[in-house]
């Protein structure tokens, strides 16, 4: 990592990380109950890489998605979908309670009208670019 870069976003330490990740858990699994669809094994096994990156190892802003210095994730698997709303929900890009709103195939209003992630290139998060 390049000392001399700018760093913004959460710095989480460790038991930190694994109450946060045990909390995402717990919202995918009431988001995809909530949506009445969704696959919740691939978003559980990635949540504790996704709560490491997005609470402790991305150089982010969520006030400002779009700054230059930012670190890009590109998440093919739109079966994990869950667990990038809930993971952007938790590093500030919206209110993580807009995930249970929703369904998968399509997003809660709360969700796109809060997001303020208009360069979303994955799959799995094309309803930002709406």
């Amino acid at each position: 990592m390049d000392s001399t870069r700018e760093q913004r976003g959460p710095r989480l330490g460790l038991e930190e990380l694994r109450l946060a990740a045990q909390e995402m858990r717990a919202l995918v699994m009431t988001d995809i109950f909530a949506a009445g669809s969704g696959h919740p094994g691939g978003s559980l096994s990635i949540l504790d890489i996704a709560a490491a990156l997005y609470l402790n190892v991305l150089n982010q802003d969520p006030s400002q998605p779009s700054w230059p210095g930012r670190d890009r994730v590109f998440w093919s698997a739109g079966h994990k979908a869950p667990a990038l709303y809930v993971a952007l929900g938790r590093a500030g890009y919206f209110p993580v309670e807009a995930t249970v709103t929703r369904s998968w195939a399509r997003p809660s209003k709360a969700i796109r009208t809060a997001s303020r992630c208009p360069e979303w290139r994955s799959p799995a998060a094309r309803w930002a670019r709406d």
